[in-house]
Protein backbone atom coordinates (compact mmCIF):
# COMPACT_ATOMS: atom_id res chain seq x y z
CA UNK A 1 0.00 0.00 0.00
CA UNK A 2 3.08 2.34 0.77
CA UNK A 3 3.92 1.70 -2.69
CA UNK A 4 0.40 2.81 -4.09
CA UNK A 5 0.55 6.02 -2.05
CA UNK A 6 3.77 6.91 -3.22
CA UNK A 7 3.46 6.69 -6.55
CA UNK A 8 -0.39 8.46 -6.37
CA UNK A 9 1.69 11.06 -4.74
CA UNK A 10 4.32 11.37 -7.54
CA UNK A 11 2.05 11.09 -10.24
CA UNK A 12 -0.42 13.71 -8.70
CA UNK A 13 2.70 16.10 -8.12
CA UNK A 14 4.30 15.86 -11.84
CA UNK A 15 1.73 17.16 -14.58
CA UNK A 16 4.86 16.90 -17.37
CA UNK A 17 4.93 13.04 -16.36
CA UNK A 18 1.15 12.82 -16.95
CA UNK A 19 0.85 14.47 -19.95
CA UNK A 20 3.04 12.44 -21.79
CA UNK A 21 1.46 9.16 -20.65
CA UNK A 22 0.25 8.04 -23.76
CA UNK A 23 -0.22 4.02 -23.12
CA UNK A 24 -2.03 2.90 -19.91
CA UNK A 25 -1.77 -1.13 -18.62
CA UNK A 26 -3.29 -2.12 -15.88
CA UNK A 27 -3.06 -5.92 -14.52
CA UNK A 28 -5.78 -6.55 -12.00
CA UNK A 29 -5.20 -9.73 -10.13
CA UNK A 30 -8.02 -12.21 -9.08
CA UNK A 31 -10.30 -10.47 -6.60
CA UNK A 32 -9.31 -13.26 -3.81
CA UNK A 33 -5.79 -11.97 -4.31
CA UNK A 34 -6.24 -8.62 -3.26
CA UNK A 35 -5.11 -6.76 0.25
CA UNK A 36 -7.91 -6.48 2.70
CA UNK A 37 -7.70 -2.72 2.04
CA UNK A 38 -8.01 -3.45 -1.70
CA UNK A 39 -10.92 -0.84 -2.88
CA UNK A 40 -8.36 2.03 -1.10
CA UNK A 41 -5.59 0.72 -3.23
CA UNK A 42 -8.31 0.95 -6.36
CA UNK A 43 -8.95 4.38 -5.38
CA UNK A 44 -5.43 5.32 -5.29
CA UNK A 45 -5.16 3.99 -9.46
CA UNK A 46 -8.16 5.66 -9.93
CA UNK A 47 -7.09 8.67 -9.04
CA UNK A 48 -4.41 9.23 -11.10
CA UNK A 49 -6.10 7.56 -14.32
CA UNK A 50 -8.54 10.53 -13.96
CA UNK A 51 -5.86 12.66 -14.35
CA UNK A 52 -4.14 11.71 -17.73
CA UNK A 53 -4.87 13.95 -20.34
CA UNK A 54 -3.78 12.53 -23.36
CA UNK A 55 -4.07 9.08 -23.10
CA UNK A 56 -4.19 6.75 -26.57
CA UNK A 57 -4.58 3.32 -25.73
CA UNK A 58 -6.03 1.72 -22.69
CA UNK A 59 -5.45 -1.42 -21.87
CA UNK A 60 -7.19 -3.66 -18.86
CA UNK A 61 -6.11 -7.40 -17.34
CA UNK A 62 -8.06 -9.60 -15.52
CA UNK A 63 -6.83 -13.08 -13.96
CA UNK A 64 -8.40 -15.76 -16.67
CA UNK A 65 -8.46 -18.25 -14.94
CA UNK A 66 -9.62 -17.56 -11.52
CA UNK A 67 -13.12 -18.37 -9.49
CA UNK A 68 -12.47 -14.80 -8.58
CA UNK A 69 -12.44 -12.49 -11.52
CA UNK A 70 -13.18 -8.90 -11.84
CA UNK A 71 -16.27 -7.99 -12.08
CA UNK A 72 -17.35 -4.37 -13.16
CA UNK A 73 -20.41 -4.96 -10.48
CA UNK A 74 -17.81 -4.96 -7.28
CA UNK A 75 -15.45 -2.08 -8.96
CA UNK A 76 -15.78 1.32 -6.82
CA UNK A 77 -17.84 3.75 -8.41
CA UNK A 78 -14.69 5.90 -8.61
CA UNK A 79 -13.08 3.64 -10.14
CA UNK A 80 -15.65 3.15 -12.68
CA UNK A 81 -15.47 6.90 -13.45
CA UNK A 82 -12.60 7.17 -13.83
CA UNK A 83 -12.31 4.12 -16.68
CA UNK A 84 -14.61 6.02 -18.00
CA UNK A 85 -13.26 9.37 -18.16
CA UNK A 86 -10.03 8.02 -19.79
CA UNK A 87 -12.47 6.41 -22.68
CA UNK A 88 -13.87 10.12 -22.89
CA UNK A 89 -10.35 11.82 -23.63
CA UNK A 90 -10.27 13.06 -27.55
CA UNK A 91 -6.62 10.99 -27.92
CA UNK A 92 -8.23 7.64 -26.80
CA UNK A 93 -8.15 5.33 -29.89
CA UNK A 94 -7.53 2.00 -28.65
CA UNK A 95 -9.22 -0.44 -25.99
CA UNK A 96 -8.58 -3.97 -24.75
CA UNK A 97 -10.41 -5.30 -21.84
CA UNK A 98 -9.02 -9.02 -21.04
CA UNK A 99 -10.42 -11.75 -18.89
CA UNK A 100 -12.94 -9.45 -16.85
CA UNK A 101 -16.45 -10.38 -16.46
CA UNK A 102 -18.47 -7.42 -17.32
CA UNK A 103 -21.80 -8.42 -15.26
CA UNK A 104 -24.46 -6.08 -17.06
CA UNK A 105 -27.03 -6.41 -19.14
CA UNK A 106 -27.24 -4.70 -22.70
CA UNK A 107 -28.54 -1.07 -21.31
CA UNK A 108 -25.85 -1.08 -19.08
CA UNK A 109 -23.24 -2.21 -21.29
CA UNK A 110 -23.74 0.66 -23.71
CA UNK A 111 -23.96 2.94 -20.87
CA UNK A 112 -20.35 1.58 -20.42
CA UNK A 113 -19.00 3.53 -23.43
CA UNK A 114 -21.69 5.80 -23.71
CA UNK A 115 -19.55 8.92 -23.70
CA UNK A 116 -16.43 7.14 -25.61
CA UNK A 117 -14.52 9.55 -27.67
CA UNK A 118 -15.59 9.10 -31.28
CA UNK A 119 -11.82 8.26 -32.02
CA UNK A 120 -12.04 5.03 -30.49
CA UNK A 121 -12.24 3.40 -33.28
CA UNK A 122 -9.93 -0.33 -31.94
CA UNK A 123 -11.72 -2.28 -29.47
CA UNK A 124 -10.99 -5.98 -28.01
CA UNK A 125 -12.98 -7.82 -25.97
CA UNK A 126 -11.70 -10.85 -25.11
CA UNK A 127 -13.45 -13.60 -22.63
CA UNK A 128 -15.88 -10.60 -20.93
CA UNK A 129 -19.36 -12.04 -22.02
CA UNK A 130 -19.89 -14.12 -19.21
CA UNK A 131 -21.72 -11.77 -16.62
CA UNK A 132 -23.75 -9.80 -19.82
CA UNK A 133 -27.21 -10.88 -20.33
CA UNK A 134 -30.14 -9.48 -22.54
CA UNK A 135 -33.58 -7.90 -21.33
CA UNK A 136 -36.94 -9.37 -21.99
CA UNK A 137 -37.81 -5.76 -23.84
CA UNK A 138 -35.47 -4.37 -27.04
CA UNK A 139 -33.77 -1.64 -25.90
CA UNK A 140 -33.76 1.73 -27.75
CA UNK A 141 -31.04 2.68 -30.39
CA UNK A 142 -28.56 4.71 -28.66
CA UNK A 143 -28.85 7.97 -29.54
CA UNK A 144 -25.29 7.98 -30.64
CA UNK A 145 -22.96 5.10 -31.69
CA UNK A 146 -19.40 4.45 -32.04
CA UNK A 147 -18.14 3.06 -35.57
CA UNK A 148 -15.16 1.10 -34.96
CA UNK A 149 -12.48 0.57 -37.54
CA UNK A 150 -10.75 -2.77 -35.58
CA UNK A 151 -12.68 -5.61 -33.56
CA UNK A 152 -10.98 -8.28 -31.71
CA UNK A 153 -13.35 -10.57 -29.81
CA UNK A 154 -13.32 -14.45 -28.07
CA UNK A 155 -15.92 -17.00 -29.85
CA UNK A 156 -15.68 -19.66 -27.10
CA UNK A 157 -18.53 -19.81 -25.19
CA UNK A 158 -22.42 -20.13 -25.54
CA UNK A 159 -22.79 -16.59 -23.80
CA UNK A 160 -20.12 -15.10 -26.82
CA UNK A 161 -22.71 -16.27 -29.46
CA UNK A 162 -25.68 -13.80 -27.64
CA UNK A 163 -22.71 -11.38 -27.56
CA UNK A 164 -22.28 -11.60 -31.43
CA UNK A 165 -26.02 -11.56 -31.92
CA UNK A 166 -26.01 -8.26 -29.89
CA UNK A 167 -22.95 -6.48 -31.33
CA UNK A 168 -24.85 -7.35 -34.83
CA UNK A 169 -27.65 -5.08 -33.77
CA UNK A 170 -28.63 -1.33 -33.93
CA UNK A 171 -29.19 -0.90 -30.50
CA UNK A 172 -25.69 -1.83 -29.65
CA UNK A 173 -23.55 0.76 -28.70
CA UNK A 174 -20.73 -0.23 -31.34
CA UNK A 175 -21.41 0.40 -35.29
CA UNK A 176 -19.69 -2.43 -37.07
CA UNK A 177 -21.13 -1.73 -40.65
CA UNK A 178 -17.44 0.30 -41.61
CA UNK A 179 -15.32 -2.52 -39.62
CA UNK A 180 -11.88 -2.57 -41.75
CA UNK A 181 -10.77 -5.40 -39.87
CA UNK A 182 -12.49 -8.31 -37.39
CA UNK A 183 -10.05 -10.91 -35.38
CA UNK A 184 -12.39 -13.85 -33.74
CA UNK A 185 -10.52 -15.67 -31.00
CA UNK A 186 -11.03 -18.92 -30.38
CA UNK A 187 -13.82 -19.52 -32.34
CA UNK A 188 -16.36 -22.28 -32.24
CA UNK A 189 -19.12 -20.98 -33.55
CA UNK A 190 -19.09 -20.34 -37.45
CA UNK A 191 -22.43 -19.04 -37.68
CA UNK A 192 -22.09 -16.48 -35.41
CA UNK A 193 -18.83 -15.25 -37.44
CA UNK A 194 -20.73 -15.10 -40.20
CA UNK A 195 -23.64 -13.04 -38.46
CA UNK A 196 -20.74 -10.37 -38.18
CA UNK A 197 -19.45 -10.69 -41.87
CA UNK A 198 -22.34 -10.30 -43.49
CA UNK A 199 -23.41 -6.98 -41.24
CA UNK A 200 -20.06 -5.59 -41.92
CA UNK A 201 -20.01 -6.71 -45.89
CA UNK A 202 -18.17 -4.51 -48.52
CA UNK A 203 -15.66 -2.89 -45.88
CA UNK A 204 -14.04 -5.54 -44.41
CA UNK A 205 -10.61 -5.81 -45.41
CA UNK A 206 -8.37 -8.44 -43.02
CA UNK A 207 -9.95 -11.22 -41.70
CA UNK A 208 -8.46 -13.16 -39.15
CA UNK A 209 -10.06 -16.38 -37.42
CA UNK A 210 -8.73 -19.04 -34.77
CA UNK A 211 -10.44 -21.91 -34.96
CA UNK A 212 -10.47 -23.76 -32.17
CA UNK A 213 -13.39 -26.16 -32.96
CA UNK A 214 -16.41 -26.33 -35.74
CA UNK A 215 -18.11 -28.84 -37.38
CA UNK A 216 -16.81 -30.45 -40.19
CA UNK A 217 -19.82 -29.69 -42.63
CA UNK A 218 -19.49 -25.98 -41.82
CA UNK A 219 -18.30 -22.49 -43.21
CA UNK A 220 -18.07 -19.35 -42.19
CA UNK A 221 -19.82 -16.99 -44.83
CA UNK A 222 -17.39 -14.36 -47.16
CA UNK A 223 -20.28 -13.69 -49.76
CA UNK A 224 -20.61 -10.21 -48.68
CA UNK A 225 -16.89 -9.60 -47.89
CA UNK A 226 -15.86 -7.99 -51.20
CA UNK A 227 -13.18 -5.95 -50.16
CA UNK A 228 -11.70 -8.78 -48.06
CA UNK A 229 -8.00 -8.12 -49.12
CA UNK A 230 -6.40 -10.71 -46.35
CA UNK A 231 -7.62 -14.07 -44.94
CA UNK A 232 -5.86 -15.53 -41.95
CA UNK A 233 -7.06 -18.97 -40.72
CA UNK A 234 -5.36 -20.53 -37.72
CA UNK A 235 -6.24 -24.28 -36.54
CA UNK A 236 -6.10 -25.56 -32.87
CA UNK A 237 -4.28 -29.02 -31.68
CA UNK A 238 -7.81 -30.51 -32.21
CA UNK A 239 -6.91 -30.43 -35.93
CA UNK A 240 -4.60 -32.46 -37.00
CA UNK A 241 -3.85 -33.36 -40.88
CA UNK A 242 -3.61 -37.21 -39.29
CA UNK A 243 -7.17 -37.51 -37.81
CA UNK A 244 -9.34 -34.38 -38.60
CA UNK A 245 -7.99 -32.30 -41.27
CA UNK A 246 -8.78 -28.12 -41.74
CA UNK A 247 -8.93 -28.17 -45.23
CA UNK A 248 -12.14 -29.46 -46.12
CA UNK A 249 -13.64 -26.44 -44.37
CA UNK A 250 -11.00 -24.06 -45.34
CA UNK A 251 -11.92 -24.74 -49.05
CA UNK A 252 -15.78 -24.31 -47.94
CA UNK A 253 -15.27 -21.36 -46.77
CA UNK A 254 -13.29 -19.83 -49.69
CA UNK A 255 -15.90 -20.91 -51.87
CA UNK A 256 -17.93 -18.39 -50.42
CA UNK A 257 -16.58 -15.88 -51.56
CA UNK A 258 -17.68 -13.79 -54.17
CA UNK A 259 -16.27 -14.07 -58.04
CA UNK A 260 -15.63 -10.56 -57.56
CA UNK A 261 -13.38 -10.38 -54.85
CA UNK A 262 -10.40 -8.15 -53.71
CA UNK A 263 -8.58 -10.69 -52.03
CA UNK A 264 -4.57 -10.75 -52.12
CA UNK A 265 -3.15 -12.59 -49.39
CA UNK A 266 -3.78 -15.62 -47.50
CA UNK A 267 -2.08 -17.25 -44.47
CA UNK A 268 -3.04 -20.78 -42.91
CA UNK A 269 -1.77 -22.06 -39.66
CA UNK A 270 -2.30 -26.42 -39.43
CA UNK A 271 -1.35 -28.71 -37.29
CA UNK A 272 0.36 -31.85 -38.44
CA UNK A 273 1.32 -33.84 -35.04
CA UNK A 274 2.07 -37.65 -34.03
CA UNK A 275 0.25 -38.43 -30.53
CA UNK A 276 2.90 -37.28 -27.62
CA UNK A 277 0.98 -40.30 -25.67
CA UNK A 278 1.79 -43.25 -27.74
CA UNK A 279 4.95 -45.55 -27.69
CA UNK A 280 6.79 -44.82 -30.97
CA UNK A 281 7.94 -48.98 -31.35
CA UNK A 282 3.89 -49.26 -31.01
CA UNK A 283 2.38 -46.26 -32.83
CA UNK A 284 5.19 -45.18 -35.36
CA UNK A 285 4.53 -41.67 -37.29
CA UNK A 286 3.68 -42.19 -40.29
CA UNK A 287 6.29 -41.20 -43.33
CA UNK A 288 4.84 -38.39 -45.05
CA UNK A 289 4.28 -40.66 -48.46
CA UNK A 290 1.06 -42.22 -46.54
CA UNK A 291 -0.74 -39.45 -46.23
CA UNK A 292 -3.90 -38.33 -47.95
CA UNK A 293 -2.80 -35.26 -50.21
CA UNK A 294 -6.21 -35.40 -52.14
CA UNK A 295 -7.06 -32.16 -49.81
CA UNK A 296 -4.54 -30.30 -50.71
CA UNK A 297 -5.83 -31.31 -54.56
CA UNK A 298 -8.54 -30.06 -53.71
CA UNK A 299 -6.72 -26.65 -52.36
CA UNK A 300 -4.90 -26.15 -55.31
CA UNK A 301 -7.96 -26.37 -57.36
CA UNK A 302 -10.13 -23.76 -55.51
CA UNK A 303 -6.71 -21.18 -55.48
CA UNK A 304 -6.04 -22.05 -58.82
CA UNK A 305 -9.46 -21.22 -60.16
CA UNK A 306 -10.42 -17.35 -61.64
CA UNK A 307 -11.67 -16.32 -58.60
CA UNK A 308 -8.55 -15.90 -57.08
CA UNK A 309 -6.25 -14.51 -59.82
CA UNK A 310 -5.37 -11.43 -57.57
CA UNK A 311 -4.05 -13.89 -54.91
CA UNK A 312 -0.48 -13.10 -54.58
CA UNK A 313 0.70 -13.92 -51.32
CA UNK A 314 0.17 -17.54 -50.10
CA UNK A 315 1.32 -18.20 -46.64
CA UNK A 316 0.98 -21.67 -45.10
CA UNK A 317 2.57 -22.41 -41.25
CA UNK A 318 2.86 -25.96 -40.06
CA UNK A 319 3.07 -26.64 -36.74
CA UNK A 320 4.27 -30.09 -36.18
CA UNK A 321 5.81 -33.08 -34.07
CA UNK A 322 7.00 -36.23 -35.05
CA UNK A 323 6.10 -35.87 -38.16
CA UNK A 324 8.59 -34.31 -41.06
CA UNK A 325 7.00 -31.52 -41.58
CA UNK A 326 9.46 -30.62 -44.23
CA UNK A 327 8.92 -33.72 -46.30
CA UNK A 328 4.94 -33.47 -45.72
CA UNK A 329 5.24 -29.74 -47.16
CA UNK A 330 6.84 -31.06 -50.69
CA UNK A 331 4.49 -33.28 -50.96
CA UNK A 332 1.57 -31.19 -50.50
CA UNK A 333 3.39 -28.54 -52.45
CA UNK A 334 3.55 -31.17 -55.82
CA UNK A 335 -0.24 -31.50 -55.01
CA UNK A 336 -1.17 -28.00 -54.88
CA UNK A 337 0.14 -27.89 -59.20
CA UNK A 338 0.75 -24.31 -59.59
CA UNK A 339 -0.15 -22.83 -56.74
CA UNK A 340 1.66 -24.74 -54.72
CA UNK A 341 5.29 -23.34 -56.17
CA UNK A 342 4.18 -20.02 -55.00
CA UNK A 343 3.31 -21.14 -51.77
CA UNK A 344 5.62 -19.65 -48.95
CA UNK A 345 5.90 -22.83 -46.53
CA UNK A 346 7.08 -22.21 -42.57
CA UNK A 347 7.49 -24.70 -39.71
CA UNK A 348 7.22 -24.90 -35.99
CA UNK A 349 7.74 -27.43 -33.35
CA UNK A 350 4.45 -27.51 -31.54
CA UNK A 351 6.18 -27.65 -27.69
CA UNK A 352 7.90 -24.18 -28.96
CA UNK A 353 5.09 -22.07 -30.86
CA UNK A 354 7.42 -19.13 -30.81
CA UNK A 355 10.46 -20.32 -31.85
CA UNK A 356 10.60 -20.76 -35.55
CA UNK A 357 12.93 -24.56 -35.80
CA UNK A 358 13.87 -23.59 -39.62
CA UNK A 359 14.21 -21.28 -42.17
CA UNK A 360 10.74 -20.50 -44.38
CA UNK A 361 10.90 -22.21 -47.61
Amino acid sequence: MRKSIAFQQFMLSSPTIRAAVRAVTVHFPDLDSWAPDRRRAANLMADVLELLPRPESLRLYGAQFSDYRIKWSRLSNHLKNSIRTLLHRPSMTTLLIDGWVLDVNHPEFNTIFADASRNLTSVSLLDISDGIWGVHNVPSAPSRRLALDKLTVTNTFSKDVKFFEWLSRPESIFDLEQLTSLHVVESRDDASVSLLTSLIGPSLEHLEVNISYTPQDSSIGLGTCTGLRSLSLSFGVFYTELYYSSLPWICATLDTLSPHNALSSLSLSLYITHPRNTNARVFPPPPVGRFNYDRWTRLGAVLGGPKFAGLGDVRVQLVHHGIDARGYSQMAAGRMGEVGERVRWRFLRDDSPDVEDATPT
